[in-house]
Formats: C-alpha cells, sequence, structure tokens
C-alpha cells in the first residue's frame, strides 16, 4: 500500500491535481455578494439615519502571481483546495472592506448626513484599490444604496 501511494507515478498525478482549485479560480469568473448596514447620529440632535447597501460584482484573476500569494496561506494549508473555497475568502476580505468603508462613509461627518449617490463611487474605488493589490479584475460593479428619513432616538429623550 505504501509503495503504490508514494510511487513516482502515483505522486506525479498528486503534482498535477495540487493546483487544480486554484487554476480553476484563475480561469472563471466569481460572484460576490453583500449587504450591509449603519447608522449615522447627529451630533447633539437626537436623531439618526439608517444607511444600507447592497453590492453586487464579478471578478476574476488578472495577474497569478499576486492572487497566488494573497491566497498563500490557504494554498499551504491545503494545496489542493477547492476554488470555491478560495473564491470564499475573496469574498470574505471583500465583505469586511466594503463593510469599514460604508462605516467611514456614513459616520465621516457628524454634522451632515451621508448622501447616499456618493457611496457607490466611492466603494467602487475602494475595491479597485483590493483588486490591483492582490492581483483580480473587476468585471461588472452593482451598488444600491437607502437610507431612511431622520428618526429620533429614544435614548436621547430620557
Amino acid at each position: 500500500m505504501y509503495l503504490l501511494l508514494y510511487s513516482d507515478d502515483s505522486l506525479r498525478y498528486r503534482d498535477d491535481d495540487v493546483n487544480d482549485g486554484f487554476r480553476e479560480l484563475c480561469s472563471e469568473e466569481w460572484q460576490c455578494r453583500y449587504s450591509g448596514e449603519s447608522t449615522w447620529r447627529a451630533v447633539r440632535s437626537g436623531v439618526h439615519i439608517d444607511c444600507s447597501c447592497e453590492v453586487a460584482l464579478v471578478y476574476g484573476v488578472q495577474d497569478t502571481d499576486k492572487a497566488k500569494l494573497f491566497l498563500k496561506h490557504l494554498l499551504d494549508d491545503n494545496p489542493g483546495g477547492l476554488a470555491d473555497r478560495l473564491g470564499a475568502e475573496i469574498g470574505s476580505h471583500l465583505d469586511e472592506l466594503i463593510q469599514n468603508r460604508l462605516d467611514e462613509w456614513v459616520t465621516g461627518d457628524p454634522y451632515y448626513e451621508p448622501d447616499r449617490d456618493d457611496f457607490p463611487g466611492e466603494c467602487r474605488w475602494v475595491k479597485e484599490d483590493f483588486f490591483e493589490k492582490h492581483g483580480l479584475k473587476l468585471v461588472r460593479y452593482d451598488c444600491d444604496t437607502n437610507a431612511s428619513d431622520f428618526e429620533e432616538d429614544f435614548e436621547a429623550r430620557w
């Protein structure tokens, strides 16, 4: 059994399979969807606005060396990792990036409420930076934003 598992033919076959998941990731386009919320609070007025965004994007791999370096920790743990798992890792980073940008955008100015029409451009710029850094390319991007009317903070009344 040992000789069968570690024979030259068996090892050569496994070496071919090692990067199948990464090759699949590089050869296809992947979708990512994100939905997030953040709240803007006016200074000393006791009101707030709830803001939300829905982001849908499609991306692919443009620079395999940069992408491999970005996913190195996963590929080191499991060189034959599935493309879905690698894509989920990228999606997780994108979710965090979008939520952080939404929070910064919503809470950036305590005196003026955020203009919901500005966020899609802000968000796209941040994602394009991320994609360039990690060897990815943005294929399609759509972002919808919503904002509530001014709502009274109940805790401010007490």
